[in-house]
């Protein structure tokens, strides 16, 4: 089973797609506008896995951002 979450917001910058699921990683322009600590995406990856599913960045363009949730089945 998967969920898809698409947004329409300002997207994620190529040289960016690679880090963010580091913990504390926050994109430059996020850095002092938007307060955070920079969790959010690796917090939510970390529970998707400990569940035997995962979180992955199907494109991050500068018209929006989508998600993939993959969730395993088990039975």
């Amino acid at each position: 089973m998967s969920v898809i979450v698409n947004d329409s917001g300002s997207g994620i910058p190529p040289e960016e797609r690679a880090l963010i699921f580091e913990r504390f990683f926050r994109g430059a322009n996020k850095k002092y506008g938007i307060r955070g600590l920079g969790l959010g995406l690796p917090l939510n990856k970390m529970i998707a896995q400990s569940i035997k599913g995962n979180l992955y960045l199907v494109e991050g363009t500068e018209i929006g951002t989508c998600f993939k949730l993959l969730l395993v089945k088990e039975g």
